[in-house]
């Protein structure tokens, strides 16, 4: 053998070692069989709540895959504000997600006919009874906080 093929030899070995290692033979998707979403919001410094991140900005919901979307909330309490109408019913505009805990997991509404961004904000204080609330995320923040939603 030459060395281009020994190194071919190589290369296809690893393929199947890692294929075969990251395989789970319970769950071999482990998305397609989990369609439940959960967002978790957080600081960005270590006690300073105002900016904020999510690790999981932007979410694809299908209507057909009956996929939900959840909040949590890793060190205090923060609210999602939806922008642009609520992809998960029109009472969900302003969502609690509690310190340390999640929100109730949400379903499209049946409202929701063609696919569509819908964008939110994440304040780190009530917006609905503070009306000089900032949002540690803004919802315009170049679309890096937002649902894609396909029925």
């Amino acid at each position: 053998m030459n060395g281009r093929s020994i190194g071919l030899v190589v290369l296809l070995a690893s393929i199947f070692i890692v294929e075969a290692g990251c395989k789970n033979p319970q769950n071999p998707n482990i998305l397609a069989a989990n369609p439940h979403r959960v967002v978790t919001i957080s600081s960005v410094s270590p006690g300073a709540s105002n900016p904020c991140e999510a690790d999981f900005p932007v979410t694809l919901l299908t209507r057909h895959k009956n996929q939900t979307i959840a909040w949590a909330a890793a060190d205090h309490d923060y609210w999602i504000q939806f922008a642009n109408g609520s992809p998960i019913g029109a009472d969900n505009i302003n969502i609690k997600v509690p310190s340390k805990g999640h929100t109730d997991r949400y379903s499209i509404a049946p409202t929701v006919t063609v696919p569509q961004y819908y964008m939110y904000a994440i304040y780190d204080v009530d917006p609905t009874t503070n009306s000089s609330a900032k949002a540690c995320k803004a919802a315009n923040d170049d679309h890096d906080t937002g649902l894609n939603v396909k029925p």
